[in-house]
């Protein structure tokens, strides 16, 4: 029999196309499912009129997003957290907190609207998603931070250098030139013509 696709059915169709299925399919699970109806001028008529509702609900559900979006671009998040060696965070920031700190600028969002690539677990700054609608979305800008400003890695390189002062540079080792042995004058030979003339 054909139908008419109310939905996206894997393997048949998109909304509104009519395609040809065995009558048992039709009648046992997608007329049910109200996935489809079936194809009599009175359901055709029925769903273009319905089609024609849900493009101008979606087109204002975008319009709509878009406004938000653009209300919002540019939008940063700091967060301030402890972090261990290199940077690493005890934890990581969440999508909760991500959507509590929107929260606190006038932004309430769904954390489950949120896209993180990777578990923000780092001390640095991350570009997180929020998607409005399947066609709009906003990228905004988590920084994390890590308490007392610096990360403790390199406060304690800074503290050593601090406590050690400039490092001179070390001069070359002097280069002791060889002394050669002086030669013994006529005078003090033994057995020299000086000494028989005295006697």
């Amino acid at each position: 029999m054909k139908i008419i696709l109310r939905q996206s059915v894997e393997n048949l169709g998109g909304p509104g196309e009519i395609v040809k299925v065995k009558d048992g399919y039709a009648r046992n699970y997608l007329i049910p499912q109200k996935l489809a109806l079936p194809l009599t001028e009175g359901n055709l008529k029925q769903f273009e009129q319905q089609k024609r509702r849900l493009a101008i609900k979606e087109s204002k559900l975008k319009e709509e997003a878009e406004e938000i979006a653009g209300r919002y671009t540019g939008t940063r998040l700091v967060f301030t957290k402890k972090a261990g060696v290199e940077g690493v965070l005890y934890g990581s920031v969440t999508t909760t907190e991500i959507a509590e700190a929107l929260a606190e600028k006038g932004f309430e969002i769904d954390r489950r609207r949120l896209i993180i690539s990777e578990p923000i677990k780092h001390v640095g700054e991350f570009e997180v998603s929020v998607r409005f609608h399947p066609e709009v979305s906003l990228a905004v800008s988590v920084v994390v931070e890590p308490e007392g400003g610096v990360i403790p890695q390199a406060a304690e390189a800074a503290e050593a250098a601090t406590e050690e002062g400039p490092v001179a540079e070390a001069e070359p080792p002097a280069v002791e030139e060889p002394v050669a042995e002086a030669e013994a004058s006529p005078e003090e030979e033994p057995g020299s013509d000086a000494e028989e003339k005295t006697e």
